[in-house]
C-alpha cells in the first residue's frame, strides 16, 4: 500500500497529470512501476531499443548526446538536457520501437515513475480517455522539446554565417 501512496503523490506533482481526478489518479497508478536510480547511475544508454518512459518524482536527470570517438558518457558528450521533479524521458519509445536518441543518467539519487509500453497499450484498451490524457499531454512536451531545438539549430546556423 505504502508503494501505492508513493505512486499516487509522484503523479499528482507531474503536470501530466494536472486534469485527472483523484478516483482517476489511483486507477491509473496501477500502469506505473516505482524505480529508484542511485546517483551517476543510467535510466537507459543512446543506441539501446526502448520500451518505457519515465516521469520524474525526485532528483535530477541529465540528458547526454555521443560525440565522436566518445568513451565517458558524461565527460565526452554533450549535454543537452537538465531534467527534474514533474519532467519525463524516454517518451517516444512509447510509441516506437527505435533506439534511443540519447543517455539518460541520474545526476542525483532519483525516484521515477515507469511507464512501459505494455502498460500502456494495456491502458489503452481498458481505459482509453487515460491514454487519451496521457497522449495529449506528452504531445504538447514533445511539440515544446522540438520549438526549442529548432530555435537553437537556428541561432547555431546564425552564428556560423558570421
Amino acid at each position: 500500500m505504502a508503494e501505492e501512496k508513493d505512486i499516487i503523490g509522484a503523479i499528482l506533482s507531474n503536470p501530466i497529470f494536472s486534469n485527472f481526478h483523484i478516483d482517476q489518479v489511483r486507477e491509473v497508478c496501477k500502469y506505473f512501476h516505482k524505480v529508484n536510480i542511485k546517483s551517476g547511475l543510467p535510466l537507459f544508454r543512446e543506441g539501446e531499443i526502448g520500451d518505457c518512459m519515465y516521469f520524474i518524482a525526485k532528483g535530477k536527470v541529465g540528458i547526454y548526446k555521443k560525440t565522436k570517438n566518445a568513451k565517458d558518457i558524461t565527460k565526452d558528450n554533450v549535454k543537452i538536457a537538465d531534467l527534474q521533479i514533474g519532467d519525463s524521458v524516454g517518451e517516444l519509445s512509447l510509441f516506437d520501437n527505435y533506439t534511443r536518441s540519447a543517455t539518460a543518467i541520474a545526476e542525483t539519487d532519483c525516484d521515477l515513475l515507469m511507464l512501459s509500453r505494455i502498460d500502456f497499450e494495456r491502458m489503452e484498451k481498458q481505459n482509453i480517455e487515460f491514454s487519451y490524457k496521457i497522449l495529449k499531454s506528452l504531445l504538447k512536451i514533445l511539440s515544446k522539446r522540438l520549438r526549442r531545438t529548432t530555435d537553437t539549430v537556428v541561432d547555431i546556423l546564425k552564428e556560423e554565417e558570421k
